[in-house]
Order: structure tokens, then C-alpha cells, then sequence
């Protein structure tokens, strides 16, 4: 979406992103997640195995021409389906949600596009070990 950019308007370019969004009124995270990863990925909660949060960060961007505090937490979350689709997304995804990937820790690495968290291959290797934090790792990111 060239109108995300960063603070000082720069635009940098298409990047990749993990499903997600922010929780409804009356919705928990873990709610928010579930709806997320249907509209984004088509996965049902019953193909998902749910894990702890992992991370968080927060990072501020210009959204829609809007500068934007954007307060992330990651929830670990497993699957063996690998079909996923772009039917379930709401009106303003379908404007800029181009394309759907699955990528290894060494695609991640190679990736010349920027993948979100930057520092995602770092810090991924124990998370698929299934090695969870005992609290919420904060990962600094740059900004979008």
C-alpha cells in the first residue's frame, strides 16, 4: 500500500506481513486472531493449534495518511494446511493484500523484500523448536 510509509512520508516499498489485525469490540486477542487468520488466510480455528504470545512490539507509521501508534503482540500458531485463500477478506485488505506465502527461516533470510518483524528470522528458529518465552520478548522494529 504506497500510503503506508514512514514518518517522514518515505514510501519503501511492497513488504510481507504475518496475519492480524486489532480485536472488536468485546473481542479478545485470542478472538481477534482467530477471526484475522480465517479473513486473511481462510484457516479455521479447527486447522490452527494456538500457542502462547511471544512478542511484542510497538512501532508508529503513517496509515491511510494518519500517523499511526501501532502496539503489536504475536501469538505462536501451528497448522498443516498449506492451501490458504484471499475469500474471506474484508473491502480495504482487497485493496492492498496482493499475494499469499508461506516462507521457511531460510526464505525469510533470502527474502529481498522486507518481511515484518524485521528481525523475524532471528527470533523464529525457537519458536518453531516450540522453545516459548516464559513472558512477552519485546522486538524492536523499524519502522514501516
Amino acid at each position: 500500500d504506497p500510503s503506508t510509509t514512514d514518518l517522514d512520508g518515505k514510501y519503501r516499498g511492497t513488504f510481507w506481513f504475518m496475519p492480524g489485525g486489532k480485536p472488536e469490540k468485546d473481542e479478545t486477542l485470542e478472538q481477534a486472531a482467530v477471526r484475522e487468520i480465517f479473513e486473511e488466510t481462510g484457516l479455521r480455528d479447527d486447522q490452527i493449534h494456538f500457542g502462547p504470545f511471544v512478542w511484542k512490539e510497538s512501532f508508529t507509521f503513517i496509515l491511510q495518511g494518519v500517523p499511526t501508534l501501532l502496539h503489536q503482540k504475536f501469538l505462536v500458531a501451528h497448522t498443516s494446511e498449506t492451501k490458504t485463500t484471499f475469500d474471506h477478506l474484508m473491502p480495504e485488505e482487497r485493496e492492498v493484500l496482493k499475494e499469499q506465502k508461506w516462507f521457511s527461516v531460510e526464505d525469510i533470510q533470502l527474502c529481498p523484500e522486507t518481511i515484518y518483524p524485521n528481525n523475524l528470522a532471528e527470533h523464529l528458529p525457537r519458536i518453531l523448536q516450540r522453545h516459548y518465552p516464559d513472558a512477552l520478548i519485546y522486538i524492536s522494529e523499524e519502522k514501516a
